[in-house]
């Protein structure tokens, strides 16, 4: 028999209810952050756990991550899964408790009436956010002065620096006006005549040669390929369509395709031929092997897009395969 725990803790991370069929759900309430009303804490995301033994339909969830996890057929999953929640029926009614780790404890009352109590320590479901700490702040005071306070500052010694060195300044400005001047007069400059000279050569001015250009001569051959040429035309563009196995002419898919809609996944040829013969599936199912896997599709296409939206909008398929999946190559 296989053990459901694992199982319930897993979807129980990634979904909002998990059902036992027959016996109830888990049902998760999240709660956003959040200020306490003194608006001293700030109080990160929470996830919370509780269960309504009111629900009871099987959703197949449960099911599929059995049939997905051990690589076997749905409806042998949910056998499994039948089974278990059976044997846990039959643990409640003896030992009067159920308890699942870092899910919480189910306890059987008298009068057949159930009590779910969680896991305040480690709870699976707020393992996101466990490690968010709690901000503690300081609340902001407010004072009130009846008088704004006025603010005197004495800049009397400022001023008096900064005339005593404006003057420091003025003061070495003129020394180096005077410097500067000094050496210009004693310095002797020396002018060499040269002779005025002016050329009268002036240039040419030549006119350009106009420029040639040669034009082949249009052939027959070339007016055959220009009417033959229609630049207008563009290749035609194929919408990427789903083919079902029962549609298929080609004899190996597996090397025409990319994209297959797998309904289920097995270790062996022969889990996965023994499926096919059971769903009746030998016109409408076919295997492909890789990876170390034998997968059995009822549909390929070239374009993922396409092959997600019909295991996804089909009707008859989702109703037959509500697991179906969209395997890429």
């Amino acid at each position: 028999m296989i053990a459901l725990n694992e199982h319930i803790k897993y979807l129980l991370l990634h979904h909002d209810c998990v059902v036992l069929p027959s016996l109830g759900a888990f049902i998760v309430r999240y709660e956003a952050a959040s200020v306490k009303a003194s608006g001293t804490q700030f109080l990160p995301p929470n996830r919370s756990l509780g269960f309504n033994a009111a629900i009871v339909d099987d959703d197949g969830l449960l099911a599929w991550s059995v049939s997905r996890r051990e690589g076997i057929p749905y409806r042998e999953a949910a056998a499994e899964v039948a089974a278990a929640v059976d044997s846990m029926s039959s643990l409640l009614e003896i030992c009067g408790h159920v308890d699942i780790d870092r899910v919480g404890r189910l306890i059987r009352h008298a009068g057949a009436t159930l009590e779910f109590i969680p896991d305040e320590h480690h709870p699976i479901v707020n393992a996101a956010y466990n490690p968010l700490p709690v901000l503690n702040v300081a609340p902001i005071v407010e004072v009130a002065d009846d008088e704004p306070a006025i603010l005197e500052v004495d800049f009397s010694e400022r001023r008096s620096l900064g005339s005593r060195l404006w003057r420091v300044t003025r003061y070495a400005a003129s020394v180096a006006v005077l410097v500067g001047l000094g050496i210009a007069f004693s310095t002797p400059i020396t002018l060499e005549r040269v002779p005025a000279q002016a050329s009268l050569a002036l240039p040419t001015v030549t006119k350009p040669k106009p420029a040639t250009v040669e034009v082949p001569a249009v052939t027959s051959e070339m007016s055959e390929m220009s009417d033959k040429t229609d630049i207008s035309e563009s290749p035609e563009q194929k919408e990427p369509t789903v083919v079902m196995v029962k549609d298929l002419t080609a004899t190996n898919p597996e090397e025409n395709y990319d994209c297959f809609v797998v309904v289920a996944s097995f270790a062996s040829q022969t889990d996965a031929d023994r499926y096919i013969r059971e769903a009746h599936g030998a016109d409408t199912m076919r295997v492909i092997k890789a990876d170390g896997r034998y997968r059995v599709y009822v549909a390929v296409a070239n374009d993922y897009d396409a092959a997600f939206d019909y295991k996804s909008t089909d009707a008859a398929l989702v109703a037959e395969h509500p697991t179906a999946w969209v395997y890429r190559k």
